[in-house]
């Protein structure tokens, strides 16, 4: 009888020979006598690696700066109307999306170590904004009321503190807290988000106006309006035909980007309009509304209702006729009026620091994490991709500084967005320079163009979100879970079985429609809980042969384990045949103080009943454990001293002849030691 341990070779992809981008300093293969050692030295190595634009800057060009001119022109045309959009996703007024586009992309060109990704605000960091910053109920409500339903000093509060908690993490290297959010949380998470979002926004679709954004209260609440007849047919044909002009754009684009058989020139037009088609459409259903709606325009801005006498009959975008907004610390505490309910007369109400850290709450832990997830494996991806290295440290404090600095132009938390990355990667970008051109163009549109913003249809800025929150539903992510996890028995039935990781994933997916933030922390409780489940019953393979035993743990064994590995040794030497017991702790790499006493007393007591044992095979670090715990008074073989190569999880094999041989003990009940290597071999 024979086990093996199956191996699989993966050739990996050849590498060009010259990179075409470098930001992570790479060390030179010279000796460490050979490096220069001074302080002048460190000092500039040190610069550079949290300054990684010293390392491409030199190596700057004109080639690459017409590059990086064309990827940011494309990438800015295709964040001023997502940027709008995900405001109002978000629940702030529409110019808090232009605020978040320009300062994070022009931190990154100083600290990132990825060409491709550009930060700004995304779907999902925008529902996260709208759940986690709105004022609590306990607040009095303002006179006169927001405008928006998310309060914007609490989300441009969160952009800084988001900052300084992913800086912190960065500079004390505790950015692997982050890897708790587990691949099957955050696709759960995404899958959710997706049906979320695009709930939300069919309000706009409709144009109807709804009292309840939690998802199992909006739904039947916009399911009653629309059969009462409260829908708004000029929004719902402006939104449909938007989402019908997108989706034809995208498959176009789909269809003959890199066909060789049209018109280069035709070629460039369809991959820039479906590229950029967002911009087209919104500029095309400006066009429209402004024809329509150009009398009706400065009713609608007093706040009268659409379709009504005298006002539009879509439903247009709210924005402030206003400039950039200065360069200032966000506010640690304000104040706003409201009704004072004895007599009816103003009072006014101060939030303090203390008051806006517990409204954000729970958000304090989520929106950062997801912000710096979102942004290093979007990087990481690009990186493999595109064939050069991203340091993941490094990134944490690029996306903690993008989101610091941002809040001093009134920005709400941004993180790396994989379309406008695809964007800038397709658009052939050489360096992180491109988020220059793209955060001059917001700045441009943002000082000039927000008086026109106002004939911005909002049903298309609902169809654009829409079709951005169902490409997030992760189908290949659902799969490649289900693919890749353990598989285990339900309810013991072998036939139906249940992927172990998709647990949390399911988990989190359900809960999320609840509540965001419980739905991410059960996710990730449910996978802490597996993963501990997994430590405390490692595996453990068992072999057997006329009284000879071989137990071998195939992974590290800690104070979890310890009574389960002594519940498996007093199994396997129950039977009254069973002469010798062999613990092979091979691939073992490291044993805590409470599993190494749990097996000091469970080998005594099998030595009681008259079972040889030998324990062969430690490295270094476990044999040093098992002797403090006392292994020497004790009459186990300890196999490990006069084997000087044991291994450290390594595919060595080993027989059971190997360990007669090192603990000095024979087998009578074997013919022959070749009976034995054919027995057992690893």
């Amino acid at each position: 009888m024979k086990y093996r341990r199956e191996r699989t070779l993966y050739k990996m992809p050849t590498l060009p020979e010259k990179r075409p981008f470098r930001s992570v300093r790479v060390k030179s293969k010279r000796s460490a006598e050979e490096e220069p050692d001074g302080l002048m030295t460190r000092a500039i190595t040190g610069t550079r690696n949290r300054f990684p634009i010293l390392n491409w800057a030199p190596e700057y060009s004109g080639e690459k700066f017409v590059r990086d001119v064309i990827a940011g022109l494309t990438v800015g045309l295709t964040v001023i109307p997502q940027g709008l959009a995900y405001a109002v996703l978000a629940g702030l007024p529409t110019q808090y999306g232009l605020y978040s586009s320009f300062m994070g992309v022009f931190v990154y060109c100083l600290l990132g170590t990825s060409k491709d990704i550009t930060l700004g605000p995304t779907a999902i960091m925008s529902m996260l904004v709208a759940v986690f910053c709105k004022r609590p109920d306990s607040w009095p409500e303002q006179f006169p009321p927001m405008e928006s339903t998310t309060d914007p000093m609490l989300a441009v509060q969160l952009t800084f503190l988001t900052g300084v908690i992913l800086v912190t993490l960065g500079l004390f290297n505790l950015g692997f807290v982050v890897n708790f959010i587990s691949h099957a949380v955050i696709c759960g998470f995404c899958s959710a988000a997706s049906f979320i979002i695009a709930a939300g926004q069919l309000k706009k679709l409709f144009g109807i106006k709804l009292h309840h954004r939690e998802f199992f209260h909006m739904v039947p609440e916009l399911v009653q309006k629309i059969f009462s007849g409260h829908v708004n047919w000029y929004d719902f044909a402006m939104g449909m035909t938007c989402i019908v002009v997108l989706k034809s754009l995208e498959l176009v684009k789909r269809r003959f980007n890199g066909r060789e058989d049209i018109n280069p020139i035709l070629g460039k037009v369809i991959w820039l309009g479906g590229t950029a088609r967002n911009a087209v459409v919104v500029v095309f259903a400006s066009l429209i509304a402004y024809l329509i709606e150009k009398d009706n325009v400065e009713y609608w801005r007093q706040g009268c209702k659409p379709t009504t006498e005298n006002c539009t009959s879509l439903t247009l975008t709210k924005i402030a006729d206003a400039s950039m907004p200065g360069f200032h610390l966000p506010a640690f505490q304000y104040s706003y009026n409201y009704t004072n309910a004895t007599d009816d007369s103003l009072a006014e109400h101060t939030v303090t620091f203390s008051d806006m850290q517990s409204a954000l709450g729970t958000g304090l832990f989520i929106i950062p994490l997801m912000a710096y997830l979102e942004s290093i494996s979007i990087a990481k991806g690009f990186a493999v991709k595109n064939n050069y290295k991203v340091d993941a440290t490094q990134e944490l404090l690029a996306i903690g500084s993008a989101n610091a600095l941002s809040a001093f132009v009134m920005s709400y938390p941004v993180t790396g967005s994989f379309s406008r990355t695809a964007v800038n990667s397709q658009s052939n970008v050489a360096t992180p320079a491109g988020g220059l051109v793209c955060g001059t163009l917001v700045l441009l549109a943002a000082l000039f163009l927000t008086p026109i913003f106002v004939y911005i249809p909002s049903a298309c800025l609902g169809a654009v979100i829409i079709l951005a929150a169902i490409s997030m539903f992760d189908v290949d992510g659902i799969k490649h879970t289900w693919n890749l996890s353990t598989k285990v028995a339900f309810f013991g039935i072998q036939k139906a079985q249940f992927a172990l990781d998709c647990i949390p994933m399911l988990l989190c997916f359900i809960f999320c429609f609840w509540d965001i933030a419980y739905g991410i922390i059960i996710g990730i409780i449910a996978h802490i809980c597996i993963l501990l489940f997994k430590v405390s019953k490692p595996e453990i393979s068992h072999h057997e042969s006329k009284g000879q035993i071989l137990l071998a743990p195939r992974q590290g064994m800690f104070y979890p384990a310890a009574e389960y590995l002594a519940d498996e040794i007093e199994k396997a030497t129950a039977p009254d045949d069973v002469k010798a017991m062999h613990l092979d702790l091979g691939h073992v790499s490291e044993i805590d103080s409470g599993t190494a006493d749990a097996l000091k007393f469970t080998l005594s007591h099998v030595e009681s009943l008259g079972v040889h044992v030998t324990v062969e095979n430690a490295n270094e670090s476990v044999a040093g454990s098992l002797d403090n715990a006392g292994f020497k008074d004790l009459g186990t073989t300890t196999a490990y001293k006069n084997n000087p190569n044991s291994r450290r999880a390594s595919t060595k094999s080993v027989t059971l002849a190997d360990a007669v041989k090192s603990a000095d003990i024979v087998i009578n009940d074997l013919e022959t030691i070749d009976e034995t290597n054919n027995l057992i071999s690893s």
